[in-house]
């Protein structure tokens, strides 16, 4: 009652006539209407005419019901509002009910749905809003406003036009009209076999993990064609070339199942949430008296593949072998409290202070780690900051807190690896900290562990899925209590073994901490042991499977050290 409507829904299960769901909200570009006919025309679905009147005649077609497009028509009247529409004998016709009210005193016939041609065949004047179909060779209108008449016509008096010599011609099933040209039939008059051709199928879409079906395009209606399965999947089928000329699948591709595995050895959980077949994984974690974890994966034969053991570990002092002179740069680039990321094959060291301790308000960006070049920083509203995390989420460098004349949670971006703009986003959900070596990515997400500030240490733990989100960023605090002996900074954090590690750095207790934690969510953190490195300035990497500690302060002699798992079983 408040005016026409532009949606459409959609029923999938014909089985449940009462399962209709919104498809979209906007189907027709200039706007809704009523009284519009539908025809279902050569695999398109046609929408012509209706409330309200436009400036043009408009016809829209459409392939799944969904998506619309506007024809460009010709041929057609302004006025189609009531009458009817129906596909017959090949041919798209709309039957004008040749009321006074309209103004129409003729139908009008189109192969394309684009082309359109006047006839004189309109309907009684006084049959209003009926209806029409197709029934073998007839042309059916029933009912209307004023009429509850039936009406049958088989020629409209067309039998004699060159347009339509194949309006009489009746295909059967499994065949359609062959498209219209002036010499398709005889001088005699049409036969079947002059205006029907087959059914025929194009290649057909594979189906999930099958291999190709031995198919050819143009498969005619009635012929198959079989297929097998892709490694990892079981089964087998046929697809049949129907008469509509669509694919009729008979079969599936199963895939393959391992039966549920055993622990491997010294784990003590297994979890496999998303099941037992081909591909999937299940994790393990470790006793406590042992470190590591990893995954069994099944496999297409239907056996399990281990990733990963658990195995005790230890800490052992390296003594490095200095096999090249350090590389010597310009002291104008000495910096500390910076930080460090590999984006699109570069390294970017950012911000930092100078050994007078003056902020550096600049990027320094290489491709080999000998040769720097210096960009110029103009993104940042308040300069570089110092003592902040970084890192890469998506293809994006992120900088995270720490200080410029204040501290701070902003949030800054960049996809430019010289690092001369950066975007500015919502700030972080925590407070405003030094975040100096406590930013990483784990599990998708960028997450801040503890940091610093003027006053003391946190020990509470950030992260977000999209730190560009518009509204705070998307941060959710993961705990509040992170470390049972306090918070801490200064610290080696890294993810190694499908886990964040912390590895040493200032506390408050103890002030030099040698504790080396681990964490599978971020949220619940394990104390692995207590005489590990005291990490302080430093960072952790991973290289050869293993775990280093690489750390050292002014004043200090620097040692390194490196963390070493002990495999009791076979390497896969």
């Amino acid at each position: 009652n408040t005016g026409p409507l532009n949606d459409v829904y959609k029923m999938d299960d014909p089985a449940h006539a009462t399962n209709w769901h919104l498809a979209n909200l906007a189907a027709f570009a200039t706007g809704g209407r009523s009284n519009v006919k539908l025809a279902l025309h050569r695999s398109q679905l046609w929408a012509i005419g209706g409330d309200p009147p436009s400036v043009a005649p408009e016809v829209y077609h459409s392939s799944d019901g969904v998506q619309w497009n506007l024809a460009a028509t010709t041929g057609l009247p302004l006025l189609l509002r009531t009458g009817a529409v129906v596909s017959m004998a090949g041919l798209l016709w709309h039957v004008s009910d040749g009321g006074s009210m309209q103004g129409l005193s003729s139908s009008y016939v189109s192969v394309d749905g684009v082309q359109w041609e006047v006839f004189a065949g309109a309907m009684p004047g006084t049959l209003f809003n009926f209806k029409s179909a197709k029934l073998g060779a007839n042309f059916l209108t029933t009912g209307g406003d004023l009429n509850d008449g039936i009406y049958v016509s088989t020629e409209f008096s067309l039998v004699a036009n060159p347009m339509f010599p194949c309006l009489n011609i009746n295909c059967p099933d499994g065949s359609v009209y062959k498209p219209f040209t002036a010499s398709m039939c005889p001088a005699d008059g049409c036969m079947e076999s002059d205006c029907c051709a087959p059914v025929v199928c194009d290649t057909p879409e594979i189906p999930p993990n099958a291999a190709s079906p031995a198919c050819s395009p143009s498969t005619a209606t009635g012929r198959n064609c079989s297929f097998g399965c892709v490694s990892g999947f079981t089964g087998e089928g046929t697809l049949t070339c129907n008469s509509s000329g669509a694919w009729t699948q008979i079969g599936s591709c199963t895939a393959v199942s391992c039966i549920y595995p055993s622990l491997p050895s010294n784990a003590d959980s297994l979890v496999c949430a998303s099941g037992t077949t081909y591909g999937q994984s299940c994790s393990f974690g470790c006793t406590a008296e042992y470190t590591g974890g990893g995954t069994l994966k099944c496999t297409a034969s239907g056996t399990w593949v281990q990733i990963g053991v658990c195995g005790q570990f230890s800490w052992a002092t390296y003594t490095p072998i200095v096999v090249a002179a350090p590389y010597q740069w310009d002291a104008q680039y000495s910096r500390f409290w910076h930080c460090t990321v590999a984006l699109g094959g570069t390294l970017m060291m950012i911000g930092g202070l100078s050994p007078a301790w003056s902020r550096r308000n600049d990027v320094l960006y290489s491709r080999d780690g000998l040769s720097w070049v210096q960009s110029t920083v103009t993104s940042f509203p308040s300069g570089a900051p110092f003592a902040m995390g970084c890192a890469v989420l998506d293809s994006r460098a992120f900088v995270v807190g720490g200080k410029t004349s204040d501290l701070t949670n902003q949030v800054y971006s960049t996809v430019d690896s010289r690092g001369v703009s950066w975007t500015t986003h919502m700030s972080g959900g925590f407070s405003p900290r030094m975040t100096s070596g406590v930013v990483v990515v784990f599990l998708g997400r960028l997450w801040v562990v503890t940091g610093d500030d003027d006053s003391g240490y946190f020990n509470d733990v950030y992260s977000t899925p999209d730190p560009t989100q518009a509204e705070g960023g998307g941060w959710v605090q993961a705990t509040d209590n992170a470390f049972p002996t306090g918070g801490r900074k200064h610290f080696g954090l890294t993810v190694f073994q499908d886990s964040l590690w912390a590895v040493g750095g200032n506390g408050v207790v103890p002030s030099l901490s040698n504790e080396v934690y681990s964490s599978t969510d971020g949220a619940v953190w394990s104390l692995r042991t207590s005489s590990g490195p005291a990490v302080v300035h430093g960072g952790l990497v991973i290289a050869g499977g293993l775990l280093w500690a690489l750390w050292g302060q002014e004043t200090q002699v620097c040692e390194e050290w490196m963390c070493q798992t002990t495999i009791e079983s076979s390497c896969q």
